[in-house]
């Protein structure tokens, strides 16, 4: 089967991913590995193709998918879990030092908006300056915590990464080939 700016169209495909197919595949395309690795590297959607798959072949690419995600979610779901378990508590701590800074800063600004509130323009000044200090006071809290914070998450991240990448490869793999098969 060919598919074509016209079966995307048919099948309700959305404006812009036919317009992107358009612009990847002027002609159309069949459906082979290498035009479905070509698509994915354009951010096409290859798996609105699974609207389209023939009855006679969509059963099997179901199962084949299907097992294809299970694999893949072994691999994730403990990476994922892993990430999370380091995450957690970074975030943790930095909401610990993040939160009470955060209730002084806006102890100290509230309090300061009040007294604006009262007179307005000898206020906006004196405003000004508790909230600008409250807030160099709270920076100085929580930027240190912030960076630690993003330091381990960034860190976490890009461990589960590692690990989820190449999941998501062969699960993509694996479901591009059940796609040719289902098109074949």
């Amino acid at each position: 089967m060919k598919i074509t700016k016209e079966l995307l169209i048919k099948n309700d495909a959305c404006r812009e991913q036919v317009d992107l197919f358009c612009s990847v595949f002027p002609n159309g395309t069949r459906v082979t590995l290498a035009t479905l690795q070509k698509a994915r590297k354009n951010n096409l959607d290859i798996f609105w193709l699974e609207k389209v798959i023939p009855d006679s072949a969509l059963a099997k690419y179901n199962e084949v998918r299907d097992s294809a995600l299970a694999k893949y979610n072994e691999v994730r779901d403990p990476a994922l879990a892993k990430y999370n378990e380091v995450r957690d508590p970074a975030l943790a701590k930095y909401n610990e030092v993040r939160d009470p800074a955060l209730a002084k800063y806006n102890e100290v600004r509230d309090s300061a908006l009040a007294k604006y509130n009262e007179v307005r323009d000898p206020a906006w000044a004196k405003y000004n300056e508790v909230r600008d200090s409250a807030l160099a006071k709270y920076n100085e809290v929580n930027d240190p915590a912030l960076a630690k914070y993003n330091e381990v998450h960034d860190s976490a991240l890009a461990k589960y990464n590692e690990v989820r990448d190449p999941a998501w490869a062969k699960y993509n793999e694996v479901c591009d080939s059940a796609l040719v098969k289902a098109f074949s």
